[in-house]
């Protein structure tokens, strides 16, 4: 429940800092003065949140790897041990 949380926030933050960074950027260069803090940071902030929130998202998918198998092993079935292979190596 929290990847999915994660998931329907990071994913519209992301493309919002680019978006607007490059918005700014244009109509900046346009005008002359160099981009402030104030005008990066709005940019730079959503970017860096999206990311983070992505990767969570990843993380939590990745342990919530189940523990325990759906099926037993092949030859566990019915309390039947498997058959052990012979190292016929040495």
């Amino acid at each position: 429940m929290l990847g999915s949380l994660h998931l329907a926030a990071g994913v519209p933050i992301l493309p919002f800092g680019p978006i607007f960074g490059t918005w700014k950027w244009l109509a900046l260069s346009a005008s002359g003065p160099a981009a402030i803090t104030g005008t990066v940071m709005p940019a730079a902030l959503p970017a860096i949140l999206g990311v983070v929130l992505v990767l969570n998202l990843l993380s939590i998918d990745v342990m919530m790897v189940p523990r325990e198998p759906l099926y037993p092993k092949p030859g566990k079935a019915f309390g039947r041990p498997s058959p052990r292979r012979r190292c016929t190596r040495y």
